[in-house]
């Protein structure tokens, strides 16, 4: 789950790409240095990245994938529909919408 409504206006907003990134490496029984040594993502990225605090490129979706078997934008497309869901909370009420368009051209 990515975002999950508790209600029609409150949100939680949940990372799944640390999420899944956490989860796959404890599942694996793999230590974060041996992904590092193996992917070419340094250790610290690796780190920060489970944490939420750092984005997936699409150079280290690349890498995940060939070394996970994933497809080469599973890693990048949970992040960016994270960033996605991210922005339309942040922005919630401050986009126009294609109604406000129409009626600006009718």
């Amino acid at each position: 789950m990515i975002v999950g409504e508790m209600d029609n206006e409150e949100m939680i907003l949940v990372n799944a790409f640390a999420v899944v990134l956490t989860e796959i490496i404890d599942e694996l029984d793999i230590s974060q240095a041996e992904l590092a040594r193996r992917t070419g993502i340094p250790s610290p990225h690796l780190t920060e990245m489970k944490k939420g605090r750092r984005a997936c490129s699409a150079e280290t979706s690349l890498r995940l994938a060939a070394y996970f078997g994933t497809s080469e934008a599973y890693w990048l497309r949970l992040y960016v529909d994270y960033e996605i869901r991210k922005a339309k909370i942040e922005l919630s009420g401050k986009l126009p919408s294609a109604r406000d368009r129409v009626e600006e051209v009718g």
